[in-house]
């Protein structure tokens, strides 16, 4: 039995089976192991202008050497990105920079893509990527997760977010890569609103 690794945000800790905000220190499952980071956007994957990996990027590849992480031992590694893009930097830069939020999406996109596939051709290791969850709804909120715009315009974001993925690794799958994407988006969504069933105040 090989390993299943998943790095990224507070999300990533849910596939070991530990609580978001109370997390364990060990694994219900003996074969999955998470590494959350603090506040890990996708846009930091990458460096400014693309030539080479930023601080996330250089902190996945630190954890894959440090633990030792390999093909021979790994069956898969997902990513855990975007969700803290969508909550702050869509809306943002699409403001500051006079863009669409569609626009926006995808620079963010690209970043995260490019990051995956860089990494798959280093480690020749599967890769999975799990696409942002729906924004906090304006209802349910929590000050300790800022948000910038409309619970619509972030939701629409995470919306632009899975199909641009989607069709990204198609592309490179057509290439041999192992690149995969999913989401629970339009799961606990409706109308670009969050269902609230799904939210806990204090988790968002």
């Amino acid at each position: 039995m090989k390993n299943f690794y998943i790095i990224g945000d507070s999300h990533s800790v849910i596939w070991e089976g530990n609580d978001v905000l109370a997390r364990s220190s060990f694994s219900a499952f003996k074969y999955v192991s998470a590494f959350h980071l603090p506040d890990p956007l996708a846009w930091n994957l990458m460096n400014s202008d693309l030539s080479g990996f930023g601080k996330w990027g250089d902190a996945i590849f630190s954890i894959i050497k440090d633990n030792e992480i390999n093909q021979f031992n790994t069956s898969c590694i997902m990513l855990s990105f975007g969700e803290i893009d969508i909550r702050t930097q869509v809306i943002k830069r699409a403001k500051l920079q006079n863009i669409s939020i569609s626009t926006a999406v995808d620079y963010i996109v690209n970043r995260l893509v490019l990051f995956s596939e860089l990494l798959y051709l280093k480690t020749n290791i599967p890769l999975l990527l799990w696409e942002p969850v729906a924004t906090q709804s304006e209802g349910v909120t929590n000050p300790k997760f800022p948000t910038v715009g409309s619970e619509f315009e972030r939701n629409y974001a995470t919306k632009i977010f899975q199909i641009r993925v989607r069709e990204a690794v198609k592309k490179l799958q057509t290439t041999g890569h192992k690149i995969f994407s999913f989401g629970i988006y339009d799961e606990v969504s409706v109308f670009y609103k969050t269902r609230k069933f799904f939210l806990m105040m204090d988790a968002i």
